[in-house]
Parts: structure tokens; C-alpha cells; sequence
């Protein structure tokens, strides 16, 4: 894995924590519960509870966006799929 958590934990400046977000989502995109994510990353769970709704603004700094994840998608085995939909059509089209 090529993300490795910090050792100095001082201010970064006006990224703060980019490489954490990024890894971050990149967990919770392989399935990682926020919990676990922000466990691995290194990170207050209350962090990563606002990088994914979205951070309230304070003072004078912006709030964040809150992060839309478009699921992918992973049809269920309960259903046919268009291809077996199509097989089963042109078998009974045969069979007449």
C-alpha cells in the first residue's frame, strides 16, 4: 500500500489532510465501514464523519461539500441479466 500515515502531525497548510481524505475515500469505496476507515488512515472518527456529510463552516472557513458516492452497480443474482433475458427469448422463438 502506498499511503502511509504521517509521523509529523502539524498543520499542512491550505491542504489540510489531502492524502487522508483521498485514502480515506478510497476505503470507503472498497467497502470500509467509516469507522475502520478512519482507524486505518489514522484519523478522528469525527473527521471522516465530516469529509463524507460534509463539514460545517467556521470562523471564516468554507464548509466542505458533503460527498456524493454513486454505488456501483452490481446487479443481484435474484434477476436476469439483459444477456440471459435475450438467450431465453431466442430459445423459445426456437422452439416454435
Amino acid at each position: 500500500m502506498a499511503f502511509e500515515i504521517r509521523n509529523d502531525r502539524s498543520p499542512q497548510g491550505r491542504k489540510p489532510l489531502q492524502k487522508e481524505r483521498e485514502e480515506y475515500f478510497r476505503l470507503m469505496e472498497l467497502g470500509y465501514r467509516s469507522q475502520a476507515a478512519c482507524r486505518m488512515v489514522g484519523i478522528n472518527r469525527r473527521t471522516g464523519k465530516g469529509w463524507q456529510n460534509g463539514t460545517n463552516p467556521t470562523g471564516r472557513n468554507v464548509g466542505a461539500p458533503p460527498v456524493t458516492v454513486v454505488p456501483r452497480y452490481s446487479p443481484s443474482s435474484r434477476f436476469l441479466s439483459p444477456d440471459e433475458r435475450i438467450h431465453i427469448a431466442d430459445r423459445v422463438v426456437a422452439q416454435n
